[in-house]
């Protein structure tokens, strides 16, 4: 017995480790596996946990609502509050619609501003061609606009507009004095044509001062009013070019001085001239049949 206790002593104050002692210090040499054990087994550990609270829904839940509450908390504090909006690129009128279509913005977080959002009712407004929105400061919304450059006064009924080269509508005009430097297009249909309508303008050469306006008809082609002149009614296509075979037919025969109510010039090569009621009159009495001696 005494034998055994001093054996049993002996192997425990022996300084040599044991076999499995022995094999875990080796392991622990090699880096792979020290990476294994400190690095990738905790974040597997917590991968699991996560994914087992993600799986619970009352867990789900109270962490959706935390983190919706962490975000509110920071977004709501005033130092993040947008308190001024600087509009660049624009005149006096059109900021002042910027400023007013985003009043609802001002006071609002700038972390959950929706730059889509602000661009899109920017872009609505009428005058405002594109807009582009950046936070100059956790304070500060600097909205930059590209104006429409009115080219056109359009007349609806009794209504009156201004379109850009494009069509679009700008914005209504008080009165046709306003913009008398701007031609005038009229009916259903014109701001579609606005185009076309502009290369008629620029086509009226010599007739351009007594141009008045295009008139739409049918929302297919156009009728051109001069004043103190005939109508000279345009094709549905090449309306251009009629326009401009007008102008020169005026200048070599003086045709829109003559006794005429409307040019037609709708088939290519036949122009017909309408001629005004006195002149139509005057004209049949020179064909009437003459009698001999009588009318001598």
């Amino acid at each position: 017995m005494r034998a055994l206790t001093a054996r049993l002593i002996a192997l425990k104050n022996d300084p040599a480790p044991s076999r499995l002692g022995f094999r875990l210090k080796r392991l622990w040499r090699s880096a792979r596996f020290r990476r294994a054990a400190t690095v990738h087994a905790p974040l597997a550990a917590l991968a699991a946990a996560l994914a087992w609270s993600a799986a619970q829904p009352d867990f789900r839940a109270a962490g959706l609502a935390a983190f919706d509450a962490a975000r509110e908390a920071v977004t709501a504090r005033p130092e993040f509050a947008i308190r001024r909006i600087e509009v660049r690129g624009a005149g006096p009128e059109v900021t002042a619609a910027v400023e007013a279509a985003l009043a609802p913005w001002r006071g609002a977080s700038s972390l959950a501003a929706d730059a889509e959002a602000v661009r899109s009712a920017v872009s609505a407004l009428g005058a405002v061609a594109s807009a582009s929105v950046r936070l100059s400061a956790p304070e500060t919304m600097i909205v930059t606009v590209e104006e429409r450059a009115p080219a056109l006064v359009w007349r609806r009924g009794g209504a009156l507009s201004l379109i850009d080269a494009t069509g679009a509508e700008i914005g209504p005009l008080a009165a046709r004095a306003a913009r008398a430097d701007l031609p005038l297009v009229a009916g259903e249909g014109a701001d579609a044509a606005a185009e076309e309508a502009l290369a008629i303008f620029a086509a009226a050469a010599g007739l351009a001062p007594r141009l008045r306006g295009l008139v739409r008809v049918g929302e297919r082609r156009w009728d051109a009013i001069l004043h103190e002149g005939p109508v000279i009614m345009l094709p549905s296509e090449g309306a251009a070019d009629a326009m401009g075979y007008a102008a020169a037919l005026d200048a070599g025969e003086r045709l829109t001085r003559r006794a005429v109510t409307h040019v037609d010039l709708r088939i290519a090569g036949r122009p017909t001239l309408r001629l005004t009621p006195e002149a139509a009159e005057a004209r049949n009495e020179t064909k009437k049949p003459r009698t001999p001696g009588k009318d001598a």
